[in-house]
């Protein structure tokens, strides 16, 4: 008995298509299946096409195995949320985190882990105006941004005044059209609404320097005086090769409502550019706060899940 059901289990392990049931009795084949009885719940013998059902166990008989899908399904399921660990709230996490920065006040850097590009799809990347703006050294020394402003008349003259380093109408978009934009080195484009119908001619030059106007990044708009302010608080954003999202969202210091306000707010525009067949629970896989000198804490999804509502559409 006990060698007929380990050969019996040898084969069904090792995908064998059929086996010999003249060496086996029906009652080690029974044995074998109650072994086997768990995530593989039965081992169901199947007759061949060349062998009606006459006996109870024909000899050409094949085994096949079933398994239990939404067993295994549920348990999948139930090892993820237990390993998120999903039903801990954010400030309880952002309070363990800053314990690793031993009363310094670190730079809190977002990690997002999304699914990767496919090829030739389109890049994400964009600004983001996040809810508590945050200024540190690395910003403060940065090399200055070089701002063109596509404007005539009146709208030119505001933007002069208030510190563009390139401003033109509709002369400055032939010379782009002709000559592209490697002479002209600047890394921020706005435009008037006035000048967008002609600006949209550019579209093949900008677009893939990430470079062009639009009127839902708020880079388009009748007043040069507020689109120039909103620069000061906009940060870029663009997801790598891998599929990461890097950006710093806070301090240790903050309170954590701040820091969870500015990761929603890099959410937003993330999960509004994301592929529109892509379903939201599947595109994002982590959510990971570091800081310098201290290890990087993985973010439960729930509480992010609860705040957009197209992301509690989905299955996670």
């Amino acid at each position: 008995m006990q060698r007929a059901t380990s050969l019996l289990l040898g084969n069904c392990r090792r995908g064998l298509p059929s086996f010999d049931h003249t060496a086996f009795s029906p009652r080690a084949i029974f044995s074998a299946a109650v072994c086997r009885s768990g995530f593989v719940s039965t081992i169901l013998l199947l007759p061949t096409q060349n062998e009606p059902c006459t006996s109870l166990l024909p000899h050409s008989w094949v085994p096949c195995r079933r398994y239990d899908r939404k067993r295994y399904l549920k348990e999948k399921a139930k090892q993820k949320a237990e390993m998120s660990e999903e039903n801990i709230p954010f400030a309880t996490c952002f309070d363990i985190f800053k314990q690793y920065s031993m009363g310094q006040d670190l730079i809190v850097t977002l990690h997002i882990e999304s699914e990767p590009p496919q090829e030739g799809s389109k890049l994400i990347r964009g600004d983001v105006s996040l809810p508590k703006p945050l200024v540190t050294e690395a910003t403060k020394g940065a090399p200055k941004e070089i701002l063109l402003v596509f404007a005539k008349g009146a709208d030119a003259e505001r933007a002069k005044a208030l510190g563009a380093d390139i401003v033109g109408g509709e002369e400055l978009v032939n010379q782009i059209a002709s000559e592209g934009i490697e002479d002209l080195k600047f890394t921020r484009c706005l435009a008037t609404i006035e000048m967008f119908k002609h600006v949209v001619k550019l579209g093949r030059i900008l677009g893939p320097k990430g470079l062009m106007p639009s009127p839902s990044k708020g880079t388009v708009s009748e007043s040069v005086e507020a689109m120039m302010a909103s620069l000061e608080t906009k940060t870029k954003f663009e997801i790598d090769g891998d599929g990461f999202i890097h950006i710093d969202v806070g301090k240790t210091s903050w309170p954590e409502a701040d820091v969870f306000e500015n990761i929603c707010g890099v959410l937003a525009p993330v999960l509004a550019l994301k592929p529109s067949k892509m379903d939201t629970a599947k595109y994002i896989k982590a959510i990971v706060i570091s800081a310098p000198y201290t290890p990087g804490m993985r973010l439960p999804q729930k509480p992010f899940r609860l705040r957009f509502s197209e992301w509690g559409k989905g299955k996670s």
